[in-house]
C-alpha cells in the first residue's frame, strides 16, 4: 500500500487488494445504512453537512479523497 496519505496529486492510490476488500466491505455497510436512515426522513433530505479537518497542512489526504468518490457514487455528481 501507498504509505503517502498527503499525496493531492496522485489519483491513483496503491492499495493492496486486502486494503480494497476491507474498504467495500465497510462502504457496503455504511451505504446500508445511510439508506435506511435516509427512508425515515421521507420527501428526503434538503442538505448535507461535510466536515473536513485541515489539519494535514491543507492537503488532501486519501480519506478525504476517498470520501468524495463515496460521496458522488451514492448521490451522483450533482450532490457537490
Amino acid at each position: 500500500a501507498n504509505d503517502n496519505d498527503n499525496d493531492s496529486d496522485n489519483d491513483n492510490d496503491n492499495d493492496s487488494d486486502s486494503d480494497n476488500d476491507n474498504y467495500n466491505d465497510n462502504d457496503k455497510k455504511t451505504c446500508i445504512k445511510i439508506g435506511q436512515s435516509l427512508q425515515t426522513t421521507v420527501p428526503g433530505p434538503h442538505a448535507f453537512l461535510i466536515v473536513l479537518s485541515l489539519s494535514a497542512g491543507g492537503r488532501v489526504t486519501k480519506e478525504v479523497k476517498r470520501g468524495y468518490k463515496w460521496i458522488t457514487m451514492i448521490f451522483g455528481d450533482r450532490v457537490l
